[in-house]
Order: structure tokens, then sequence, then C-alpha cells
């Protein structure tokens, strides 16, 4: 895990915690960051949009990450590409101790701060699935229902072990999540098992699951980590 560092909107998260989420005058909020409220706004723009201006950021990387991929990778090539991408997704989101533990504070206690972190998720397995998604090109219906199966797949499991990371901010759960997500991988590329899942030249010819397959596969896939 990287070393902890502190997010520049941590004063904000503090205040809104402190204070509670709705007694926090948006000029407050201004002033903790040292701006004006017109700059609040414009960098800003809702007191929500605050609590996961960090996550935006991480959107943005994964995004820019995926988009550097050769358009002309295969399905089979791309699944592990995704399982890099969402290791480095973790890293981001663990690299502030105290942000992420506020900010999980203000999710809990605040209705609609719960609902924002639910489209936050969506946005991430909508930027995998659009990645994944090569069926439109080769009209292959099996191939697009495992983007959309890979994508919930690694993000819920991805998600499980954040909220453990966030009980006790052990560098465990790092490790963990990485045996996790390769054994979805495994589950979606089964004779990868052996190879090195960040080398996707070496998985391109590697059988895709069929449409039938998937349904089931990716119930074992978000069941993985229950077992403990």
């Amino acid at each position: 895990m990287t070393e902890s560092t502190s997010s520049p909107v941590l004063p904000a998260l503090e205040l809104l915690a402190h204070q509670g989420f709705h007694a926090t005058s948006v000029d407050e909020l201004a002033a903790a960051l040292g701006m004006s409220r017109s700059t609040f706004f414009r960098r800003y723009g809702t007191k929500e949009a605050v609590v996961f201006s960090d996550q935006e950021a991480i959107v943005k990387h994964a995004t820019e990450r995926l988009s550097q991929i050769d358009p002309n990778a295969t399905l089979a090539d791309r699944l592990p590409i995704v399982r890099d991408v969402v290791l480095s997704v973790f890293d981001r989101f663990t690299a502030d101790r105290e942000t992420a533990a506020l900010r999980f504070h203000l999710v809990r206690e605040v209705p609609e701060l719960k609902d924002r972190e639910l489209v936050s998720t969506h946005r991430f397995e909508r930027v995998f699935r659009t990645f994944l998604d090569t069926s439109k090109k080769e009209h292959d219906a099996a191939a697009r229902v495992t983007s959309v199966a890979f994508a919930a797949a690694v993000v819920a499991v991805h998600n499980d072990h954040f909220r453990r990371w966030l009980r006790d901010f052990s560098a465990v759960h790092q490790a963990e999540l990485r045996v996790a997500v390769d054994g979805v991988l495994r589950r979606f590329l089964p004779e990868a098992a052996g190879s090195e899942a960040s080398e996707p030249a070496e998985l391109s010819d590697q059988r895709l699951f069929t449409a039938e397959d998937v349904l089931e596969k990716v119930r074992a896939a978000l069941a993985f980590d229950a077992r403990d």
C-alpha cells in the first residue's frame, strides 16, 4: 500500500463530520478550504461533490488508463487489464486513511450521500463495462454478457475489500484483494489459472464463457470472498 497522503478536501470533511453535513454551510466549507464562495462553486458545485471529489479523480484515472489500450485488443486481452486497474483503484482509495474514514462516516450518516456513493459504484462498473464490451464489433452476445458480468464482479469484490480495510486499515487487504480478483479472472478465463494475469497477450487465445455459462459464473465470482 502506498504511504498515506492527505487529501486537499480533508479540512472540509473534518468540518462536515464535526458540525454535521446539513448544519455546515457552503461559506463555512469554502473558508475551511481557503477559498471564496464563488471559487468553491466553480470547483465543486455542491457539498456532496466535495465529499466525493477524490472519487471523481479516481474515476478519471481509471478512464484515462483504459483509454490508452490498443482499441483492437480482444476481450481476453482486456479482462486482465481491468484486473490491474481495479488494484490501482484500491491503492488510490486507500492512500489517505483519514479522508477515507471521514467519508465513510459521512456516507453512513447522510442518506443522500449513500445515494451518491451508489452512483459512483455504477460509474466504475460502466467504465469497465464500456472498455470490455467488444460485442458491437464482434456481434458476440456472449462477449457482451462477459463484459457486464466481469465488471460487476470485480467492482463488488473491490468494494467488499475496501469496506474491510476501513475497519482496521490493515495492509493485508491489498494482498487479499489481489487474490480475490485473480480468482474472479480465472472464473472468466478458466485456462489462464497458471498464467500471469498482467500479461494480456498470453491470455488472448483463452476460451471465454458462453452467455449461459457467465450467468452462473458471475454468481460464483461475487461469492468468491464469502467463505471466510
